[in-house]
C-alpha cells in the first residue's frame, strides 16, 4: 500500500506522496495563517487531527471569495484527512491525481467533485499519478462516494491507469447508479449497448 511520508512541520521541506507522485520539495508543512488563509480556529483543530477541520481547510485552500487558492497546503490537508479515512477527501485526491487537475463541488442534488479544465502551475506539486489516483478513489468507492464510484468505473473503462477493464467498471457504475447517479446510468447502458452490438457482430461474422 502506497503511503504519504510528511516530513517534520516546521522544516520547510516537502510532504511526499511514494508511487508515481512527484513532490519537488515544496513546502507542504503547516505554516501560520495568513491573510486569505481558513479561520485560525480551523486551522488549530486540523491541526490538531480533526479530519472535519483538515478536509475543510483543503476544500477551502481550493480557493473560495474569501481564502485565497494555495495547491500545495489543499493537498497536504486532503492527504491528512484521506490518511484517516475521510471518503470525501479520498475522492477529491483520487479526482485531482488522476490527471493533475484541480477540483471543484458541483452543487446539485448531490454533492460531487468535478476536475476544473485549467493549467496548473509545475510548482504546485500536483500532477497526475494515476495509479495513486486508482487506489483513493477506490478508497473511497468501498465507502459509498458516488462520484468516486463514478470516476473510477470511467478511468477502468478508459484504461487511465492501465489497461481497459470494462467488467470491473460495470461493476462500479452499477453501484453508483443504484444511488441514483445519471452520470452512472447513461454509461452502464453504453456499455451494456455496446457488448450487446459486439456478440450480434460476432454472430453474423461467425455465419
Amino acid at each position: 500500500m502506497r503511503r504519504w511520508l510528511a516530513w517534520a512541520a516546521g522544516l520547510g521541506t516537502a510532504v511526499l506522496l511514494t508511487g508515481a507522485l512527484a513532490w519537488n520539495r515544496i513546502d507542504h508543512a503547516p505554516r501560520a495563517a495568513a491573510p486569505g488563509a481558513p479561520p485560525s480556529e480551523q486551522l488549530e483543530l486540523a491541526r490538531a487531527g480533526d479530519v472535519a477541520a483538515q478536509f475543510a481547510v483543503a476544500a477551502s485552500q481550493l480557493g473560495t471569495p474569501t481564502v485565497a487558492r494555495d495547491v500545495p497546503q489543499s493537498l497536504y490537508w486532503f492527504g491528512q484527512a484521506a490518511q484517516a479515512g475521510h471518503a470525501r477527501a479520498q475522492s477529491a485526491l483520487g479526482h485531482m491525481l488522476m490527471r493533475g487537475r484541480l477540483v471543484r463541488l458541483e452543487a446539485g442534488e448531490r454533492e460531487r467533485w468535478v476536475e476544473v479544465d485549467e493549467d496548473v502551475p509545475a510548482s504546485s506539486g500536483l500532477v497526475a499519478a494515476p495509479s495513486e489516483a486508482m487506489d483513493w478513489l477506490a478508497r473511497a468507492a468501498e465507502q459509498g462516494e458516488v462520484d468516486a464510484q463514478e470516476r473510477l468505473g470511467l478511468a477502468l473503462e478508459r484504461g487511465e491507469a492501465g489497461d481497459a477493464d470494462p467488467a470491473r467498471a460495470k461493476r462500479w457504475f452499477r453501484r453508483a447508479a443504484r444511488e441514483g447517479s445519471v452520470v452512472a446510468q447513461l454509461e452502464l447502458s453504453r456499455l451494456y449497448d455496446a457488448g450487446a452490438a459486439g456478440e450480434r457482430y460476432a454472430a453474423e461474422a461467425a455465419t
